[in-house]
């Protein structure tokens, strides 16, 4: 889970705004760096950030003198967030990031290395928009709610197939073996995520309580298509997969000396092929993931804990 700043973040008491500029160079592969950032507060309740950036790079020198193939790059992101406080307890942020990078003469094997299986150019271009709302009603025990819905849409297009040492030559247009691959193919997963969690907290004398429950669910189109061939994209096969988890984690505390973590996460998974591919059927499955922890401060510099946990 990554979290994006705001604007506030960079802007300093009194000001209603900020600028800032920032370039790198490294000898190592000529590379360069230049990115903005504009920060603005309209009002007390509403502010605006937006940056950019663009990052690249020849090839690296390793330490023996050869160059690191599959280095070299150009890259460009960017983001645009908005913050708007209903109120002293009601925050609602919606922000659009998008990550762009071209690769050229890149290695097909992105892990190894291996000339055999020669290179490509690899485009891949992620968007990504989040919607929060969170409502931590500092007057209401009861009421600690964090609400999020995203979408991202990852697309990774790779052409201009080259062969290595020794070569593989490009397969037919219509072949359907795994080296089919080779060939100008674009691939992508498009993804809805929406989770939602709320804490409710109790207090004593000598204790105090918090009990978190939440859900996540998500549905992603993962998709293949391969310009000017028609074969079945079994390297990399089309579907939808829906998921849905269902949690619950309860941390007590006594005397502010024991402390214990209880929690359990359910989740359910779907998977179902495109059906144009041969031999392909659906996955359905299920999980539970329950774990226990407990810590124990016999003063302000020693305690002892210890957790059973089971994950799937």
């Amino acid at each position: 889970n990554f979290v994006t700043k705001d604007a506030s973040d960079f802007i300093v008491d009194g000001e209603t705004g900020a600028v800032r500029l920032k370039g790198t160079y490294t000898s190592n592969g000529d590379g360069a760096l230049a990115s903005v950032l504009w920060a603005h507060r309209f009002n007390d309740a509403t502010e605006l950030l937006a940056s950019g950036n663009f990052r690249r790079s020849d090839e690296f020198k390793l330490a023996n003198g050869n160059m690191l193939s599959g280095s070299d790059f150009e890259s460009w992101s960017g983001l645009i967030k908005g913050t708007h406080h209903i109120d002293a307890d009601q925050t609602v942020r919606l922000s659009y990031q998008r990550w762009q990078s071209a690769g050229r003469n890149q290695d097909y094997a992105q892990t190894g290395t291996n000339p055999l299986f020669g290179f490509t150019d690899r485009d891949v271009v992620d968007d990504t928009v989040v919607l929060t709302y969170e409502n931590d009603a500092s007057d209401n025990p009861w009421l600690d709610l964090n609400v999020s819905l995203s979408y991202s849409n990852t697309a990774n297009s790779q052409y201009n197939y080259r062969p290595g040492n020794p070569p593989m030559p490009l397969p037919p247009i219509d072949d359907t073996s795994n080296t089919a691959i080779l060939r100008d193919t674009d691939y992508a997963y498009r993804t809805w995520q929406f989770k939602a969690d709320n804490t409710f907290e109790m207090a004593g004398e000598n204790y105090e309580n918090h009990l978190t429950l939440g859900l996540q669910a998500s549905h992603q189109d993962r998709i293949a298509a391969r310009p000017g061939g028609s074969a079945a994209l079994q390297q990399h096969p089309e579907g939808t997969e829906q998921k849905l988890g269902l949690f619950a984690q309860n941390e007590f505390v006594w005397d502010n000396h024991l402390t214990v973590i209880t929690g359990a996460r359910v989740d359910l998974h779907q998977m179902r092929p495109k059906s144009s591919i041969p031999g392909s059927r659906g996955i359905d499955g299920s999980a539970f993931s329950p774990k226990i922890a407990a810590m124990y401060d016999f003063n302000e510099n020693f305690g002892l804990f210890g957790s059973i946990a089971h994950t799937e």
